[in-house]
């Protein structure tokens, strides 16, 4: 394993290799590394050093003693990440004037006196890290390669020796690491393609982070139309660094602005911007950005902290709605006794009436879950072969029931048809979800509204209101 020493005296990063066990911990590691960069030191001062991990995208973590380095660095490759080991002096500190002359040198003790004089490279190199340290926040983005604020650490790591300076093994490259990233985000991009080519069914939306990292102005994420709050929440983590954090625990909320440029260290809200919202997990970030009108104002996204008293809109009375369309409907559709609600009657695998007394599910005016993960009330759980922890959903907007699965995994057939996209379902329509789970789907107000010169069999596509 190649770990890096940070010489903060001599301002450059030494590199070494060493044979490390996967049963070595981080102390067995540091005892070896203090003998390999510094044995000249180590009868003159006591220091206190410690391992950090690195990564390119500016995220640094502090190893414990009794982790090993050698299983954290192979688990780098179940994520698609590359890193370094660092190994840091912490008593080791800049002096801050290192070149001065004078009383405030002699302050500094003897052995200052004794320091070598810098080279005109090492002089050259000094002079731009000073430089460097006195950017103000605001100028900050232009040291980093993502949309985001890097460590300093891992900043300096990966300028004084640049990545492709050396690799870690010959089977794990970062260059693979980073075609593998590359090749999932065009096979995601794929995905968003419609017939003719257009990214219309996703893209990217801009997520802030104020009250968790009030330096980092926002981080970009890759989303479908059809992909929920829940998942936003997991790819923001990952993207600020947090994805040890338990999501339930976070969210995305909306706030309304009405500045032309949105600037992150001002995001709050107040009566002049609007109020902040927190999305269902059910709700669609992307959609709902898509479908904002512009001159509402600048709509953005913050991940945040979940309110400890926060009340999911299925909780709450019929005037607190959010978007229409997106969870909950206008007062025509919102109306409807339960006698008049659309419903799941259970079949046979087989297609055909059940023998036994057959579960019925009433849809009510909102989203509802279908997976073996939901347990929310109203969801839809379901185990058996085909079927995902977060497999579909169903959405009961404006008179029109439709389905939308998760993902192209997740096996959702309409009247025998597998579906892979948004599809409007007829009364009298079956559905099945994974291997043998099959419905029959029944709205009671279907020969009212839709008899005389409804749709036909089946509708394509996202239905959009108006």
């Amino acid at each position: 394993m190649r770990f890096y020493f940070q010489d903060r005296v001599a301002g450059n990063f030494a590199t070494k290799c060493i044979r490390v066990s996967s049963t070595a911990t981080t102390q067995d590691v540091i005892e070896t590394l203090a003998e390999k960069f510094r044995p000249d030191m180590r009868m003159l001062s006591s220091p206190k050093y410690s391992l950090y991990e690195v990564h390119v995208s500016g995220e640094e973590r502090k190893l414990d003693l009794d982790e090993k380095p050698l299983v954290v660095q192979l688990n780098w490759n179940k994520d698609d990440r590359e890193g370094r080991f660092v190994l840091k002096n912490e008593n080791d500190i800049i002096p801050k004037k290192m070149q001065s002359n004078g009383p405030e040198r002699e302050k500094e003790g003897v052995i200052q006196n004794f320091k070598r004089t810098l080279s005109k490279k090492e002089k050259k190199k000094e002079k731009k890290r000073e430089k460097e340290a006195h950017i103000p926040d605001g100028d900050e983005q232009a040291l980093n390669r993502e949309d985001g604020e890097n460590s300093r650490l891992a900043a300096e790591v990966y300028k004084d020796m640049p990545e492709n300076s050396f690799t870690r093994t010959i089977s794990n490259p970062e260059v693979v690491m980073k075609r593998r990233r590359q090749q999932k985000l065009e096979k995601r991009m794929q995905e968003f393609r419609s017939s003719d080519g257009r990214p219309d069914s996703g893209g990217t939306l801009r997520i802030y982070a104020d009250s968790l990292k009030p330096n980092i102005p926002y981080k970009t994420i890759l989303l479908s139309t059809t992909d929920m709050a829940d998942f936003a929440v997991v790819e923001a983590l990952e993207k600020y660094g947090l994805e040890k954090e338990n999501p339930r625990e976070y969210c995305i909320a909306r706030v309304r602005t009405w500045t032309a440029h949105v600037s992150h260290q001002r995001l709050h809200t107040d009566d002049k911007s609007g109020k902040e919202i927190v999305l269902d997990d059910t709700e669609c970030p992307l959609q709902i950005f898509r479908d904002w009108p512009n001159d509402r104002g600048t709509l953005v996204f913050q991940l945040k902290k979940r309110p400890p008293d926060y009340v999911p809109k299925k909780g709450r009375k019929p005037e607190d709605k959010g978007l229409r369309g997106k969870g909950m409907d206008g007062p025509l559709y919102g109306s409807l006794p339960p006698e008049k609600l659309p419903y799941l009657v259970e079949l046979s695998p087989d297609g055909s009436d059940s023998r036994d007394k057959p579960k019925l599910y009433r849809l009510q005016h909102s989203v509802t879950e279908v997976g073996s993960d939901t347990t929310d009330d109203g969801s839809i759980q379901l185990f058996g072969p085909g079927i995902l922890p977060h497999h579909c959903k169903l959405m009961h907007t404006e008179g029109l029931v439709t389905v939308t699965p998760h993902s192209l995994e997740a096996e959702t057939y309409v009247d025998g048809q597998r579906v892979t996209e948004t599809t409007v379902l007829r009364s009298g329509a079956t559905l099945q979800f994974g291997a043998s789970h099959v419905f029959k789907f029944v709205d009671p107000s279907y020969d009212h509204s839709m008899g005389k010169g409804g749709p036909g069999p089946m509708m394509r596509g996202r239905h959009k209101s108006g």
